[in-house]
């Protein structure tokens, strides 16, 4: 796996690093709006 090779060396891909990235602001959108009752974009709170 291309994400076990770069580990293991220390490296990252910036691709991957992105989209986690964006997967928690998308998480923590979802849980502000559930809180707070109102629609909530991502990266925008």
């Amino acid at each position: 796996m291309r994400w076990v090779d770069l580990a293991s060396r220390g490296e990252t891909d910036g691709e991957n690093v992105r989209a986690a990235l964006n997967l928690s602001a998308l998480a923590e959108a979802a849980n502000l709006s559930a809180a707070e009752g109102r629609p909530v974009r991502p990266g925008l709170a």
